[in-house]
This record gives structure tokens, C-alpha cells and sequence, in this order.
């Protein structure tokens, strides 16, 4: 369901729990690497000290993977206003940009809403719905790929597929760089 490398094909723990709390989801996600120390350096540099000229580094793969999915709407991860002026840029739409992939800015994040990586990760897994939709979906979609760079707890994942259940006949996956 998370992509997350193991030894066996069950459902991993961590999507077990999240069965518990949503039933009703039917999580598709594919995560494109491990995240491992050389994705943690690489993922420090892009985000945190601004090296935006690494947003191509995975865009042939990036790119691949997106087409494969076939879908109508590509929905990247926002950022809160106040972060993104801080970095400069959202790090996702970098990287959709890199690889060439049109994307819709279908959610906002709200505001006053600290960054996933200062949080611990019982503080990510018990935090508040952090989205909301941003405008209305074409009434022709029918797939919606959400886009974001890292798969941690599946939290903002779960989130922002969540704002788009009032589309009930909309099938949403997920896809993250790394897991």
C-alpha cells in the first residue's frame, strides 16, 4: 500500500494502523526510492540549503513514473505561504517542473502549521488536517495524482487524499520520491 521495502508482501504495520483509523481508504502509493542516508543528504541539500539546481537529478525517472500512472490531475504537496517565502520555492513543484510534468494547485496549506520536519514523529501522526482545496476539480477528472517528496508516516498523504473524499468518484494515488 506504502511502498515501504520489506521482506514480506503483507501490509506493513504502519498501513495496518492506518486501516484502523481509515477504513474506507484504499491507499495506492508508489515511493520511486529508499529513503536511506544518500536520499537524506541529497533531500537536506535540496530542501534545506536551497540547492534548487537538484530538482532534475530525478526528473527522467520522475517523469516515468508519472506517465505510467496515467491520470488527469497532478496535485503537488503545498507549502505554507510563510515557509515556501522562507526557502523560496515548494520543493515538489521543483521537481515536477524539472521533469516536465503539468500540475494543478488543487490544495492550500493552512497557516500556522509548523514543518513536518520539526516535528517528532508521534507529534506527525497525531498532528490536524493541515490542507484544504484550494478550488474546485474539473468535473471531467476522474484520477488524481498527489505529489510529494518524502513518505514518512503517511500522514500528509492520508491528509491531503482526505481533502478530496467529498469527490467520491475520483480515484486518488499517491507518489513520493523517496519512502
Amino acid at each position: 500500500m506504502c511502498s515501504r521495502s520489506q521482506d514480506s508482501s503483507s501490509v506493513c504495520l504502519d498501513c495496518q494502523a492506518w486501516l484502523r483509523v481509515y477504513p474506507e481508504i484504499n491507499l495506492q502509493h508508489t515511493a520511486l526510492y529508499q529513503y536511506n542516508q544518500g536520499m537524506k543528504e541529497w533531500m537536506h541539500r535540496f530542501k534545506f540549503l536551497g540547492d534548487i539546481q537538484l530538482a532534475g537529478t530525478f526528473s527522467k525517472d520522475l517523469r516515468k513514473a508519472i506517465i505510467r500512472q496515467k491520470v488527469d490531475i497532478i496535485c503537488p504537496i503545498p507549502l505554507a505561504e510563510e515557509r515556501k517565502n522562507m526557502r523560496g520555492y515548494n520543493q515538489v513543484e521543483e521537481l515536477l517542473k524539472a521533469a516536465n510534468i503539468p500540475y494543478q494547485l488543487l490544495l492550500a496549506k493552512n497557516e500556522n502549521v509548523s514543518p513536518q520536519s520539526e516535528k517528532s514523529r508521534v507529534e506527525r501522526l497525531n498532528m490536524g488536517q493541515p490542507f484544504h482545496l484550494a478550488k474546485e476539480i474539473n468535473s471531467d477528472a476522474r484520477t488524481i495524482l498527489i505529489v510529494d517528496d518524502v513518505y514518512t508516516t503517511g500522514r500528509t498523504i492520508l491528509h491531503a487524499t482526505s481533502c478530496f473524499w467529498t469527490y467520491p468518484k475520483i480515484k486518488i494515488t499517491t507518489l513520493t520520491l523517496a519512502r
